[in-house]
């Protein structure tokens, strides 16, 4: 399955949200919340730089994002788009872990438990 964000990452602010998010949400979960919460910190920090919620500005605001969040480096190219990572989770003793890119202490299970 594919994950869009993994704390094995440790981008800023990892720590706070598995101290917070974390302690109610499995990875799946978090993989979808992390990249919610890093586009609101982007819109959020492009209303104060504009000081303003003009949508021009603040839209202008956000062209210019360059920073490293919790779901990885955000900035935008010519088309609007930002490309951020993703991994490859297996479920694995009833959670989802990282398997891809590797991270310490885990590893593909082929085949799966229960398919064996």
């Amino acid at each position: 399955m594919e994950l869009t964000w993994s704390p094995d990452w440790k981008y800023p602010g990892t720590k706070h949200l598995e101290a917070t998010l974390g302690k109610k949400l499995s990875l799946v979960d978090m993989a979808s919340a992390v990249p919610d919460y890093g586009a609101a910190q982007v819109l959020l920090d492009a209303i104060k730089a504009a000081a303003t919620t003009s949508a021009a500005k603040v839209n202008a605001a956000i062209a210019k994002t360059n920073r490293k969040l919790a779901v990885g480096h955000v900035a935008f190219a010519k088309n609007h788009t930002a490309v951020t990572g993703y991994a490859v989770g297996q479920w694995q003793h009833g959670k989802v872990v990282q398997v891809y890119p590797p991270v310490k202490g885990a590893k593909v299970e082929c085949p799966m438990k229960g398919l064996k």
